[in-house]
């Protein structure tokens, strides 16, 4: 088991994870992208390590640091390419500026929306953001992975989006 954890340099506002980085390739580098974007109020959290779902995740480090973190944003990889991302978790306002984006019109299936109270996702004080990538966007050598990166990085960053409950 391996841990890697930056905190942000100035306001916590968003923690960025990749608890699944073993399983779900692509995340740690996706993750790690978007927290590098803005080191003074992004922290990252990358867990190597066996797959625990993100409901019963529990980890000394992480355990310590969620809360002080305004919003929780956690990078899964999905097997469908149907959609480019799919979004989900606790903080409505993020998650709807991401999914008129990612997936107009469509619902992100309930198995992955990243509701529920006990996922990690929705530890921060404002609750969460989880992103569920396709693999075209997971890979870092796909056009898409960019792209994504810079509209997920574009809606964190804009002054409207700031962290709600």
């Amino acid at each position: 088991m391996e841990i890697e954890y930056k905190r942000a340099t100035g306001a916590k506002r968003f923690l960025i994870c990749a608890i699944h980085a073993d399983t779900e390739p692509g995340t740690a580098a996706f993750a790690t992208a978007l927290a590098a974007a803005d080191p003074t109020n992004r922290g990252l959290y990358i867990f190597h390590g066996p797959r625990v779902t993100s409901t019963e995740f529990s980890e000394r480090i992480f355990d310590r640091v969620v809360k002080s973190y305004d919003v929780v944003v956690s990078i899964h990889v999905m097997l469908s390419t149907s959609v480019p991302i799919y979004v989900g978790g606790r903080n409505t306002r993020l998650v709807s500026a991401l999914r008129d984006i990612f997936h107009r019109g469509q619902q992100t299936p309930r198995r992955i929306a990243g509701r529920h109270p006990e996922n990690i996702v929705n530890h921060g004080r404002y609750g969460g953001l989880q992103l569920e990538l396709s693999p075209p966007v997971a890979y870092t050598q796909s056009p898409y992975h960019t792209l994504a990166i810079h509209c997920v990085n574009k809606v964190l960053a804009h002054p409207s989006y700031t962290p709600d409950a």
